[in-house]
């Protein structure tokens, strides 16, 4: 009986390891077809819900997703603030971060915990930086 070489070998158990590393979650959607996007379609978010602050979230069956807003005083100038693969979270053009669970997006710091005092001007509370996604 002989053994197996030692690239076979070294490539037997980087398969092994890499198989350990992907979430059961992927590998199921992956088998039944599902996508690993949050949504598909486009979203509304606001965190400071005032007048031309709105942005929206749209991702393609594919993943892609694009991240914009619109001029207030213009119907058709669109700021693009996002382009590319989904990935979670998604750093867009001008440095904010956003996180994307359970229909809702954050605005996160660096280390992941949401921001506060988006909405600071309408309350007397410092709350969190978090929006409904609303079609």
């Amino acid at each position: 009986m002989s053994l197996p070489s030692n690239t076979a070998l070294k490539s037997l158990l980087l398969s092994s390891l890499l198989l350990a590393l992907v979430p059961a979650t992927h590998s199921n959607a992956a088998v039944k077809g599902q996508s690993s996007v949050p949504f598909q379609g486009t979203r509304g978010f606001d965190f400071y819900a005032t007048r031309g602050t709105e942005r929206f979230i749209e991702i393609d069956s594919k993943g892609y997703t694009t991240i914009k807003s619109y001029d207030v005083y213009s119907d058709d100038s669109a700021t693009i603030h996002y382009q590319g693969k989904y990935k979670n979270p998604i750093v867009t053009n001008d440095g904010e971060i956003y996180k994307i669970s359970k229909g809702k997006i954050y605005l996160v710091d660096s280390n992941g915990k949401t921001k506060k005092g988006c909405n600071e001007n309408r309350t007397l509370r410092v709350e969190p930086c978090v929006s409904n996604l609303h079609k």
